[in-house]
């Protein structure tokens, strides 16, 4: 492919230019703002690589930086309706490409999985949830584990917030969140497991998949994307706010503010009542 080849055949603006000095030594994310389109971009960056996601109208909080794209530096590459794409940089271009990473963990087997779980499983839905898992660059036990802790242990898609927030389904999404990844919570409690988890995958493609090492960070992306990355005792809500309230069960040693360890306490052990009822 040559320098001077700009490919346009792409879900950007046709003059979409990056400053790759920008990126070195950058990490965490970045909303990347196109002078005269109304789109806007979630670029995570990475080591290696920079994976971009378009951003719907769910607002990711976490995400501080804003960037005006300069002149004199051109994209290579074409997207055409791919869900994730990479972006590799070459001196002063960036040349987009489709993503091929994918996660190397194991993922979890109906045969390795206790009976009585895997009875609350339609056919399919484990499958589906290790392809999804693995298609995030998720670990499919840390998937697995939040959805057990988020719908109590039912793995239902019709599961509603015992509190009356609206929330609905494996990782309860609220109200206004689906409406932004283009469904209802209504029509969320009416799709199988497995048709949900489509749903579970455009979520996390907001919240920027690609960095969520750890059960309390994959956690996080459902409860406070804010502190994904953060260290485990980043405080997340504090007493007397209505976010405190909402969340007071989890405030293990009541304190009067809940931290990121706290509130990934149980969906640690969601997780360790999965692994302990593996058949052996």
């Amino acid at each position: 492919m040559g320098s001077s080849t700009t490919i346009t055949k792409i879900n950007l603006a046709n003059d979409m230019k990056m400053m790759i000095d920008t990126f070195v030594g950058v990490s965490g994310d970045a909303v990347i703002e196109i002078p005269y389109n109304t789109s806007k971009f979630v670029l995570l960056f990475k080591e290696s690589s920079i994976l971009i996601f378009e951003k719907n109208d769910l607002e990711v909080k976490r995400i501080e930086r804003k960037m005006i794209l300069p002149e004199n530096y051109k994209l290579i590459g074409f997207l055409e309706e791919k869900e994730k794409v990479c972006l590799e940089k070459k001196s002063k271009v960036i040349v987009l490409k489709e993503c091929k990473e994918t996660y190397s963990a194991p993922g979890i087997s109906t045969s390795t999985v206790s009976t009585s779980i895997q009875a609350k499983f339609e056919q399919g839905f484990i499958e589906k949830e290790n392809k999804v898992a693995n298609e995030l660059g998720i670990d499919p036990n840390y998937l697995l584990a939040v959805i057990y802790f988020e719908t109590g242990g039912t793995f239902s898609p019709s599961q509603k917030n015992a509190a009356g927030s609206g929330a609905t389904g494996l990782i309860q999404f609220m109200p206004n969140t689906a409406i932004a990844l283009g469904t209802t919570t209504e029509e969320l409690a009416k799709m199988s497991q497995v048709e949900q988890m489509d749903y579970v995958k455009k979520y996390f493609q907001t919240v920027g998949a690609g960095r969520l090492s750890s059960l309390s960070d994959v956690y996080m992306a459902v409860l406070y994307p804010k502190a994904i990355g953060e260290s485990e005792d980043y405080v997340l809500f504090k007493s007397p706010t209505t976010a405190y309230k909402q969340n007071k069960g989890l405030d293990t040693d009541k304190d009067g503010q809940i931290t990121k360890q706290e509130a990934s306490s149980k969906v640690l052990a969601s997780y360790n009542k999965i692994i302990e009822e593996k058949i052996s």
